[in-house]
């Protein structure tokens, strides 16, 4: 019985190249206006989510229409200046995430299509190594690394 290849693409040279000057395009657009953090550095800030997101803006709107109300330590033009830009990078931020996720998910759909391929071909070799194929067993020997613990059974004879 044939497998059962959930995914069938391929990309040209042309669309690969597309792609890559696309991205590069966007990376160095992007590049000395945003920022990279460390694991650690992220771990140190929280998101501005829909909850939150929704009482910032109120605040906004509250530091704009009552101005005698702001503290003179708020830098009224570095907070207007941050909410437009989190305002016009939030939707490009969800186009970019729709991108990753269906990048994401066709990798993993390739990935599950290669491991069962691998894995008939794997078992295949190993029956013909089990037949003495000639050739078959230092195949079966290294791709049987990749499972530690499942070595062939061996029968011994008693004469």
């Amino acid at each position: 019985m044939a497998l059962e290849n959930l995914i069938s693409i391929s990309f040209t040279n042309e669309e690969l190249q597309q792609v890559d000057e696309h991205l590069a395009a966007i990376k160095s657009l992007l590049e000395g206006k945003c920022v990279t953090l460390t694991p650690e550095q992220r771990k140190e800030y929280g998101r501005l989510g829909n909850g939150n997101a929704n009482w910032v803006l109120k605040t906004v709107n509250y530091s704009t229409g009552q101005p005698s109300f702001n503290p003179v330590f708020l830098d009224k033009a570095e907070f207007d200046k941050d909410n437009a830009a989190h305002t016009v990078l939030a939707p490009r931020y969800n186009q970019v995430e729709a991108i990753h996720n269906m990048i994401d998910d066709t990798l993993l759909i390739l990935g599950f299509d290669l491991y069962q391929s691998a894995l008939s071909y794997y078992k295949n070799i190993k029956m013909l190594a089990e037949k003495n194929v000639p050739g078959a067993k230092a195949i079966y020997d290294d791709l049987s690394a990749q499972f530690p613990g499942h070595s062939v059974k061996k029968t011994t004879s008693t004469t």
